[in-house]
């Protein structure tokens, strides 16, 4: 017979006591109770009545205390064999108690992160790892931007990176903790293949808030500003002085670059050229050398000499205006108000129906001089409006009054080439020409005039004529009723 402590080393499972050998030991009891049964139903067969009593009495005490010792040696057996179960099973329950108990603390096997098994590791220290694996490499990089002659870097840092390290932490320490004791026991040890595996994945994400002023510093600090071309004349000749280009950074493409590289922790490649853009003068040398001549030109003149004062401030102001193409000019704007700290003397002018003295008297000339000029180029006005009452110096109907701040000269060059405005006194006389594109006017040559409807109204019309003078067309632009002076 075996002793107790033999048996625990014969039935061991990893040292320990097995549960099938156990059944063993109990199917060894059970044969020798139905061999006891067996004896006792032989004894039993043996024929009792009254006539046999005295055969009874025969049998010697020896084969009573057989009998009784071998029904006591049968529950002693049974006994032993059921504690060794107890005490077996209780060192069982303890193991397993043990063994779970000693994981109680940290992650469970089956456990992987991005792939990778996690051994056993406390929820403290998982979380240092996982920062120490993929947060920290991440923190420490930075990306290099090259933008024209100047670097600029970008600090993985400043982006706030970031793992769900905490929530994936949690999530691998408690896998598998909310089964039973001997659930765990086969999680923990794998025994009869019941481990379950799961493969958790960290999630990165980061703040983009520092990109945008950045890239903003950089957009000012490459920012050229482009130089327009410039015209004048000299001699009656164009002179054009080219533009420069200017250079702008692509601040959307330098973004995009950034956060495509901000949102893979894994980028290895870390330097990014900033685009540089070119940036094109409003004005250009060659849309400027486009003004090739004089499209049209009007002349007036006047004998008084505050006047003829006046007019040659306004002159000097009003000339050099460039126009491009859809552009709208302004006369007000251009030449401004006419006021004494700008030269300007008293003159008559004509105000709430009355010629009474104002600063700039004259002005008007200048006005309406252009106006002619503009006709004749066939440059309609957008905003336009005659004296209060007849002037002396133009056909009545072909005047343009203005007044700073209340009355305007406006058109928009409808050419697909620059207008440049030349305005100059020559003595009594006052010149305005109109440069441009002469191809323009497709050898054509427009002519305003006006018919009388009597001294205080008349009509306006602006003929074409072709190159061999011919009247091609004939066109009303406007009818004009004065006040009497």
């Amino acid at each position: 017979m075996h002793t107790m402590n033999d048996m625990e080393k014969e039935n061991s499972i990893y040292g320990k006591t097995s549960i099938f050998n156990r059944l063993d030991a109990i199917e060894s009891i059970e044969d020798i109770d139905e061999n006891f049964d067996g004896e006792i139903s032989n004894m039993e067969l043996i024929d009792i009545d009254v006539n046999n009593l005295s055969k009874l009495r025969g049998l010697s005490e020896k084969d009573g205390d057989k009998i009784i010792k071998k029904k006591k040696w049968k529950y002693i057996i049974i006994s032993g064999i059921v504690g060794i179960i107890i005490i077996s099973s209780l060192g069982v329950y303890y193991y397993v108690y043990k063994t779970v108990d000693d994981w109680r603390n940290s992650v469970y096997p089956g456990v992987s992160i991005n792939g990778k098994e996690i051994p056993k590791i406390s929820k403290g220290d998982l979380q240092s790892v996982l920062k120490e694996e993929y947060l920290n490499p991440v923190a420490a990089k930075s990306i290099n931007i090259k933008a024209g002659n100047k670097n600029y870097i970008l600090n993985f840092s400043d982006l706030n990176p970031q793992y769900d390290i905490d929530e994936v932490t949690n999530e691998a320490y408690n896998y598998k903790k909310d089964g039973n004791l001997f659930n765990k026991y086969f999680q923990i040890t794998n025994m009869f293949s019941k481990e379950e595996k799961t493969d958790l994945s960290l999630t990165y994400s980061f703040n983009d808030s520092a990109i945008k002023p950045l890239v903003d510093k950089i957009a000012s600090e490459a920012f050229i500003e482009p130089v327009d071309a410039e015209f004048r004349m000299e001699n009656g000749t164009p002179i054009v002085t080219d533009d420069v280009k200017g250079a702008e950074l692509n601040k959307d493409d330098l973004i995009n670059k950034l956060e495509e590289i901000a949102k893979d922790p894994n980028a290895k490649n870390l330097n990014v050229e900033a685009e540089i853009n070119p940036v094109t003068a409003k004005v250009t040398g060659d849309l400027l050398r486009r003004i090739n001549g004089v499209m049209a030109s009007f002349t007036t003149n006047d004998s008084n000499n505050v006047r003829l004062i006046n007019m040659g401030i306004a002159a000097t102001y009003l000339n050099g205006a460039l126009v491009l193409p859809g552009e709208t000019f302004s006369f007000n704007d251009r030449v401004g108000d006419s006021t004494p700290d700008r030269g300007y003397l008293q003159s008559y002018a004509y105000v709430n129906n009355q010629s009474v003295l104002d600063y700039g008297g004259g002005v008007c000339q200048l006005s309406t001089t252009l106006y002619g000029a503009m006709l004749r180029a066939n440059i309609m006005p957008t905003e336009r409006q005659p004296h209060m009452m007849p002037i002396w110096y133009v056909p009545i109907g072909l005047d343009a009054t203005v007044y700073y701040g209340v009355v305007d000269l406006k058109f928009v060059n409808t050419y697909d080439a620059p207008v440049y405005i030349e305005s100059y006194m020559n003595g009594q006389y006052l010149t305005v020409k109109i440069y441009g594109d002469t191809s323009l006017m497709n050898g054509l040559t427009f002519e305003p005039y006006s018919v009388a409807n009597g001294p205080l109204s008349a009509n306006v019309y602006l003929n074409t004529i072709d190159s061999a003078g011919n009247v091609i067309d004939t066109e009303y632009l406007h009818t004009d009723t004065y006040n009497a002076h």
